[in-house]
C-alpha cells in the first residue's frame, strides 16, 4: 500500500486555532473562516474524510489545548493521515514545540502536514526547509505581542487600575468604570468585622474560629450545598492576609511576581519591600 492511498483511508484532521489577541487583531483570523478555508482545501485536493479540531481562545506558546491534544490522541491511535492548519502559527507560536511535531511527531507517525498559506507541505521537502525558520518568526511575534501586552497592563496598574481576576473579598468590579473596585456591601461587614476584632486584640487563630462558628461564608459565591465544610473554612492564614492586604486601606500592588521566561509558567516572588504601591 504507498503512502496516497494510506492517507485516503485516513481522516484529515483540519485544525483550527484563535487565541485572544489574534481575534482582536484580525477578523480574518476568526475560527469561521479557517474553517471555510481548510474545509475548501481539503476538498479540492480529494480529502473528503476530514474533521475539525478547533482551540478558540488558547494561545499558540501553550500546546496544551484540549483539541490540539485530542487530535495528538487520534494521531498516536491511527487515526489521522493528515494534519491541516491554515498556516504554521496555527499549529503553535513556540518553535522549539512546533517545530518537534512538524520534524519529528508528524513523520514518525506516518502524518502529512500542511499549511495552506506559508505554502508548506511535508510532502514537498523544498517548502519544509523553510519551515524552522517561520516558526521562529512566529515565536518572536508572540514574544512582541506578550510584552506589549504585560506593557499595558503595567500602564493601567500604575494609574491604579485593578487589573487582576477576582477582587478581594470584600471589594466588587465597579460596573460603571472598568478597572476600579468598589465595596460589596454583602461581604464588606465581613473585613470590617475581621479588623474590629484585630483591633481589640483577638488572634488570628481566634477570629477564624469565631467566624467558623458564625458559619460566615469565606467567599460571596454561593456554595452547591451550605452544608459544604469548606465554605466556611476560615483559617488563621486566611485572617493574616486579609490583615496584611494593602488593598483594604486604599493602596493598589502593580505586581507581585514576576513570570521568569516566556515559555515559563513559573514565577519570581518578588519580595515585598519591593512591591509597587500605587
Amino acid at each position: 500500500m504507498n503512502r496516497k492511498n494510506q492517507i485516503n483511508q485516513k481522516i484529515t484532521a483540519l485544525y483550527c486555532r484563535l487565541s485572544l489577541e489574534d481575534s482582536r487583531e484580525n477578523e480574518s483570523m476568526s475560527i469561521s473562516n479557517q474553517k471555510l478555508m481548510l474545509k475548501d482545501y481539503a476538498e479540492k485536493n480529494g480529502m473528503f474524510q476530514y474533521e475539525y479540531y478547533v482551540d478558540d481562545g488558547y494561545t499558540g506558546r501553550n500546546f496544551n489545548r484540549p483539541s490540539f491534544q485530542r487530535m495528538i490522541a487520534d494521531i498516536e491511535a491511527g487515526k489521522v493521515g493528515c494534519v491541516i492548519t491554515k498556516d504554521l502559527s496555527r499549529l503553535g507560536r513556540n518553535y522549539i514545540e512546533a517545530g518537534s511535531y512538524t520534524e519529528i511527531f508528524f513523520p514518525k507517525h506516518n502524518v502529512r502536514y500542511i499549511a495552506v498559506t506559508d505554502g508548506v507541505d511535508s510532502l514537498t521537502r523544498q517548502e519544509m526547509d523553510i519551515t524552522p525558520f517561520k516558526n521562529i518568526l512566529n515565536d518572536m511575534y508572540s514574544h512582541d505581542i506578550s510584552k506589549k501586552v504585560l506593557a499595558g497592563r503595567m500602564t493601567r496598574s500604575r494609574q491604579g487600575k485593578f487589573c487582576g481576576g477576582q477582587p478581594p473579598l470584600g471589594l466588587m468590579h465597579d460596573p460603571d468604570e472598568k478597572g476600579h473596585l468598589i465595596t460589596d456591601p454583602e461581604t464588606a461587614p465581613v473585613i470590617r468585622r475581621i479588623f474590629e476584632l484585630a483591633l481589640d486584640g483577638w488572634g488570628c487563630m481566634r477570629i477564624a474560629k469565631q467566624l467558623m462558628n458564625d458559619k460566615v461564608p469565606i467567599t460571596r459565591v454561593k456554595a452547591n450545598t451550605e452544608c459544604d465544610v469548606n465554605y466556611y473554612s476560615w483559617g488563621s492564614a486566611r485572617i493574616s492576609h486579609i490583615l496584611r492586604n494593602p488593598f483594604y486601606k486604599g493602596a493598589h500592588l502593580v505586581c507581585r511576581t514576576h513570570q521568569k521566561g516566556i515559555r515559563s509558567n513559573t514565577y519570581n516572588i518578588i519580595p515585598r519591600e519591593d512591591w509597587e504601591v500605587i
